[in-house]
């Protein structure tokens, strides 16, 4: 699953069934702390320089996918693996991602 952050400050999920690699991908917008946190507000917090911490409940609610079952099922997977290999924050209900630049 990979979040592809364009240009324009939208971003979209891409393979949103693959668990396998899970990141950010930047590569589209300016490579500036400040350009990423605003490209990434409403779903995730940036740590400089990396990672973000993407948030679950915003997972879980993405218009493009908060209908489909196949992938809803895939998040609690997600959160399962990030759990046991401690990339998730209990505090935030976020789950880390690297940001690929």
């Amino acid at each position: 699953m990979i979040i592809r952050l364009h240009q324009d400050s939208n971003a979209e999920i891409i393979n949103p069934y693959d668990l396998k690699g899970f990141h950010i991908e930047a590569n589209g917008i300016a490579q500036d702390k400040d350009d990423i946190e605003k490209a990434i507000k409403e779903f995730a917090k940036f740590e400089a320089p990396d990672p973000a911490w993407v948030s679950y409940s915003a997972l879980l609610n993405w218009a493009a996918l908060v209908e489909d079952a196949k992938f809803q099922d895939s998040l609690k997977d997600l959160k399962a693996a990030a759990i046991k290999y401690g990339w998730y924050d209990d505090d935030t209900d976020a789950i880390k991602a690297h940001i690929e630049y």
